[in-house]
């Protein structure tokens, strides 16, 4: 699907804003310097409309709250804390003492707009709600409105999706059912609105994806078959990768159980068995390997102590699992390799190495954790994190394999040589 974008569509907006304050400090110029004989509101005015709010700031300062013209300088005053401190203004904005109804409709509409970015900036949703209804009431014909429907739509998908995976990570019922609730009915406001619009992308905000967040609030709402039906062939293993990702955003992998490992492995090897020349492959592979070993290490120790209890048949089958996910982990983690665009790092490699080696640890296969460390250590730099680890594991391993009553000799050459 292509994706037409309209990069200038912000710039559009900023420079409406622009004309609306300038047309404003014009409307009111008279009026600011009858209700200030020293004409410090209307040199910070215009320093502020020179792009110095600092120094507009500095002359708004020295008007005290007993002269009658305060809210009028708080109101300045706020529009250069939008400038120079965002946090500053969004506590400005509460301030009592700014009464916006007495001003200009203008300078209104200018700093509640400067208000809803500031709070979507910060994520303030709780308080970003009320705002962005009261500028779509009070301001039909704006130019700043589709823009302000945007931040709407955004809204709603990012409080909806927190929404509801807080619901996934709580183990309370009422709180799980208020959670997902909550989170439910502001995705389907997003996906309401996203159909109102009728567009591709964002206008606003280029560098989102409207597509695939109109994927995810489906998927978080149980629509992933519905959803794969109606997408078109050619995006079919965008929405496929969007789909292995959920999962996870959805479901907190460390409160994920055997099964839900289970559900994921399959959804991700049907994902590389469908995709395989997916741009997403690799990083679908590295996923795999991370999401498999937690499951070695839970189940190795489980099914010792089993041995230890003398529950052979129960020992046995943990076994089999853990062996099944750790060949897996074993396969994608010899053929991993750093990727920048799959956004897979170096310390996601040198993860991988030590999980492989801990793994063999687990098993018991301590010669391979010595086959595969002194490989290691001698292909890495002396002293470096690698030749560190691949050291430890060494001896380790020697450690492990040597009967209790036995010198420590050997282990000690061990991690020297």
């Amino acid at each position: 699907m292509k994706i037409h974008l309209i990069p200038f569509y912000r710039a559009t907006a900023i420079a409406a804003i622009v004309l609306t304050f300038a047309l404003m400090l014009a409307h009111n110029l008279g009026a600011q310097t009858e209700g200030d004989p020293t004409g410090r509101i209307n040199q910070a005015s215009n320093l502020l409309a020179q792009g110095q709010p600092k120094a507009a700031l500095a002359i708004l300062d020295t008007i005290n709250t007993s002269e009658s013209y305060y809210p009028m300088a708080l109101t300045y005053k706020a529009l250069c804390l939008f400038q120079t401190d965002r946090l500053k203004f969004c506590k400005a904005m509460k301030s009592p003492m700014l009464q916006l109804a007495g001003q200009p409709p203008e300078l209104q509409q200018e700093l509640q707009y400067d208000q809803i970015e500031t709070l979507f900036v910060y994520r303030k949703f709780e308080e970003l709600r009320p705002c962005l209804e009261n500028f779509i009431a009070s301001y039909t014909n704006s130019p700043l409105m589709h823009t302000v429907l945007e931040y709407q739509m955004a809204t709603w998908y990012e409080r909806g999706m927190k929404k509801i995976v807080e619901a996934n990570e709580s183990s309370d019922p009422q709180i799980f059912q208020k959670r997902y609730n909550d989170g439910q009915s502001n995705l389907l406001d997003f996906l309401n609105l996203a159909a109102v619009l009728n567009q591709t992308n964002y206008l606003a905000f280029p560098k989102r994806s409207l597509v695939h967040e109109i994927w995810q609030a489906r998927i978080a709402l149980g629509e992933e078959k519905q959803t794969q039906d109606q997408t078109p062939d050619m995006d079919k293993d965008e929405e496929a990768f969007t789909s292995v990702k959920m999962f996870e955003r959805l479901q907190p992998r460390a409160l994920w159980s055997i099964q839900e490992t289970e559900d994921n492995v399959k959804r991700m090897n049907d994902f590389l068995n469908k995709y395989p020349s997916s741009i997403h492959a690799k990083r679908v592979r590295y996923d795999l390997a991370a999401i498999s070993f937690p499951m070695v290490e839970a189940l190795y120790p489980e099914a010792y102590n089993d041995e230890r209890a003398k529950d052979t048949n129960s020992a046995s089958a943990i076994k089999m699992k853990a062996q099944a996910f750790f060949q897996m982990t074993e396969s994608l983690t010899n053929e991993l390799y750093e990727d920048s665009a799959a956004g897979i790092g170096p310390g996601d490699v040198f993860d991988a190495k030590a999980d492989l080696l801990h793994g063999y640890c687990l098993e018991k296969n301590y010669s391979e954790v010595l086959n595969l460390a002194g490989q290691w250590a001698l292909n890495s730099v002396p002293g470096g994190v690698t030749w560190l680890m691949a050291k430890t594991y060494r001896g380790a391993a020697f450690q492990s394999m040597m009967p209790a009553n036995l010198t420590r000799l050997p282990l000690l050459e061990a991690l020297a040589n």
